[in-house]
């Protein structure tokens, strides 16, 4: 996860969102009781929760990448409204816990709203600082010696790594018989230890979120009926864990004719085919809400690469061997490359960002990432669908790739692409 840049402006937000969270409860405090003077019963008690309160909004702020170097203003505003609202959340519970009861309720929730006010504006005014710096970007194949010893140390150098270099950046260093410098390269995928608790992540998530999973489900559907008729729902065949095939289910999003005569074309901006509500369920990403079921049938996870067609996958595989890697694992309705990429971002770029997360998942690092995909749906110019002149995802498949994703075994075996 991408930080600021360098410490010492890691340590200047830091200290600003300190200065902003402990003005912003203060401030708060303060309307409430405008008209008069402060009663001690209720300051006393702010006063010792003060410390608390502002640690919560700090760690919600780190916890939903308030710190990091944000692309676009859009996703620096969205990482600031969806950490302002845990923070929301998360004091209001602390005063239960801390039996802080003299504390006003209003002040509670003003805090965080100045909070969020402040810090949007105060990343409107520095949008500069939270688009990606510009250095000269070096391709793997164009990583000369001569360049690189020349320049290693002097400013900042990023890679464009090939899926190859991506597994080795997550080597160890290992001892070897004749004393020659060796890297051991992690598992590319889960253990049995590792499937049992992500399973039970898994199941321990769907539980908590079924009740309002359902609720907000069925009002989703009455919508969509409405606005376009039955069938609401929308099912395609998409490929998991060791090539074996299941149906990803979808609130319908295109119209029943697009649907029924599905060419595996992309959605772009302004698709004809997208019905009202639908445009409004792609931007929010509540399209994707049926996969919950998915997820109780042990066919995805909540963390995962996104499963993908069976003949993408003949095409994909083919073009390059590493992807094949990303289908030891479930499926996910979330993953790295969501939160960093976009609807149209290339096969390849994607399977890198997989890569990287096969090689150092961890149950803090979907923790991160769950609560990090709830600032997506803020951002809607990522689910706008195929942009004009982007790189295509997915290109004409062709009887030679077909036979080759054969011969590699995908479609071998019982499940596997049809």
């Amino acid at each position: 996860m991408e930080g600021l840049g360098s410490k010492r402006a890691l340590a200047l937000a830091f200290s600003l969102d300190l200065l902003i969270s402990l003005g912003a409860y203060l401030l708060a405090f303060r309307l409430r009781f405008i008209t008069g003077p402060i009663p001690l019963y209720n300051w006393i008690p702010f006063l010792h929760a003060l410390p608390i309160l502002v640690l919560l909004a700090l760690i919600s702020h780190a916890l939903f990448g308030v710190y990091q170097r944000h692309v676009t203003l859009e996703e620096a505003q969205a990482s600031v409204l969806t950490s302002s609202f845990a923070a929301l959340v998360a004091t209001m519970a602390a005063s239960y816990l801390l039996n802080a009861a003299a504390i006003p309720r209003s002040v509670l929730l003003a805090a965080p709203i100045f909070q969020a006010i402040v810090l949007v504006l105060s990343r409107r005014l520095m949008s500069g600082t939270f688009q990606a710096p510009a250095v000269h970007l070096m391709a793997i194949g164009d990583l000369k010696p001569a360049v690189f010893v020349s320049e290693v140390g002097k400013e900042e150098i990023r890679i464009e790594p090939d899926p190859a270099m991506v597994l080795l950046t997550a080597a160890s260093l290992a001892r070897s018989d004749d004393f020659r410098l060796q890297l051991a390269l992690p598992t590319v995928g889960f253990g049995p230890g590792d499937r049992v608790l992500k399973r039970a992540e898994d199941l321990l998530l769907v539980l908590i979120l079924a009740i309002p999973a359902a609720v907000l489900g069925a009002l989703i559907a009455i919508i969509a009926a409405v606005d376009d008729g039955f069938p609401v729902l929308y099912r395609q065949e998409r490929v998991g864990r060791l090539t074996r095939t299941f149906w990803i289910w979808k609130f319908r999003t295109m119209n029943k004719q697009a649907s029924l005569t599905d060419d595996g074309s992309l959605a772009v901006p302004s698709d004809p085919r997208l019905t009202r509500f639908g445009r409004l369920l792609r931007r929010s990403r509540l399209d994707e809400l049926p996969q919950l079921w998915n997820i109780l049938r042990g066919e995805m996870s909540f963390v995962g690469p996104r499963p993908e067609r069976p003949e993408w996958v003949r095409q994909f595989s083919a073009k390059n061997p590493y992807y094949l890697l990303r289908l030891r694992v479930k499926p996910g309705v979330s993953g790295l490359a969501q939160l960093y990429g976009t609807y149209d971002l290339a096969a390849d770029e994607k399977l890198k960002y997989d890569l990287y997360y096969l090689t150092r998942h961890s149950l803090a690092l979907d923790i991160l990432i769950l609560l990090r995909t709830l600032a997506v749906p803020l951002q809607p110019q990522k689910a706008v669908g195929q942009r004009p002149g982007a790189a295509p995802t997915t290109e004409p498949i062709t009887r030679a790739a077909d036979d080759k994703a054969s011969d590699d075994g995908l479609s071998r075996g019982r499940g596997g692409v049809r």
